[in-house]
């Protein structure tokens, strides 16, 4: 019962590792690729 329950936090563990470096990376995209636009609207309005 221990043993399996350790096996079921280790998963959770690895999936929410992978979760949470797929957030990460989704955040890091969306803050670039919305400086590349305020960058444009700028440019555009100036």
């Amino acid at each position: 019962m221990l043993r399996r329950i350790r096996g079921l936090t280790t998963i959770i563990r690895q999936k929410a590792g992978f979760f949470s470096s797929f957030l990460s990376q989704f955040f890091g995209y969306f803050s670039f690729f919305r400086h590349i636009f305020c960058y444009y609207d700028e440019n555009r309005y100036a």
